[in-house]
């Protein structure tokens, strides 16, 4: 039996350099920096880089802890 997924249902784990800047409000040349910078970790093959979801969530959690203090 063949089943239907949803193609939203689906965890995503990586983003583009674009998706990712997108997420957080800024733009491509930003997330560019923070991979430069050793700030954030990539993934790369095929001519491609690409962040991990775990490097996403562990930004955001850090930008909740700057905006709680």
């Amino acid at each position: 039996m063949k089943q239907h997924i949803h193609k939203n249902s689906r965890q995503r784990v990586a983003y583009s350099l674009s998706e990712f800047a997108d997420m957080f409000g800024h733009s491509r040349d930003w997330a560019y920096r923070l991979v430069k910078d050793g700030k954030v970790q990539v993934i790369q093959g095929y001519g491609k880089m690409m962040i991990p979801r775990s490097e996403a969530d562990r930004l955001c959690s850090l930008q909740n802890k700057e905006e709680r203090s």
